[in-house]
């Protein structure tokens, strides 16, 4: 899946929200924005939303087996 960064001067990120990162060092980290300050000692450049999570699948255990009567 193919995100787009936002930069931070352009696009300011929301607030309280866990937010993907891309930092000026060339690491990406989970941050947060609050109060116009970022959570973090390192100078952050871009930000995106992160992705969902994946969706929750029935136990197999749940599955298998001889159906109840």
């Amino acid at each position: 899946i193919y995100m787009e960064w936002n930069r931070v001067e352009t696009n300011p990120p929301p607030e309280g929200k866990d937010l993907l990162v891309y930092t000026d060092d060339d690491k990406i980290r989970v941050c947060v924005y609050f109060k116009g300050r970022w959570n973090t000692y390192l100078k952050v450049t871009h930000w995106q939303h992160p992705p969902k999570g994946p969706q929750k699948i029935e136990e197999e255990s749940k599955k298998r087996g001889r159906p109840k009567k």
